[in-house]
């Protein structure tokens, strides 16, 4: 799912970056979301990937640790794809479900 943000440059702000040499100018930036998935990895370790970018796995001492490292292994791997001008996926989907079988 690919939403937008908008951001409206303030005509007082005088930083010098080209963001605000545009004064009054409307900037729009894409967000894109990605499915993550979570699992027990042992020890209280969480490890982590997505399934629109195979490339992205990595793991946390925490849940929250996980969900920061998978942020920032998601940033690395779109810089990557756009450095080499490959496609960035759409969203998909994914379901986690318990599948019960007798004993």
């Amino acid at each position: 799912m690919v939403t937008s943000l908008e951001w409206r440059g303030a005509p007082e702000a005088e930083t010098g970056n080209a963001l605000s040499r545009q004064r009054g100018t409307v900037f729009r930036m894409s967000a894109l979301t990605f499915n993550a998935v979570y699992e027990d990895a042992g020890d209280g370790w969480v490890y982590a990937h997505v399934p629109e970018l195979p490339e992205v796995h990595t793991q946390g001492e925490s849940l929250q640790d996980a969900r920061e490292m998978v942020r920032d292994a998601i940033t690395l791997v779109l810089e990557e794809r756009r450095g080499r001008g490959e496609a960035i996926p759409d969203t998909g989907w994914a379901l986690v479900e318990a599948v019960e079988i007798a004993a």
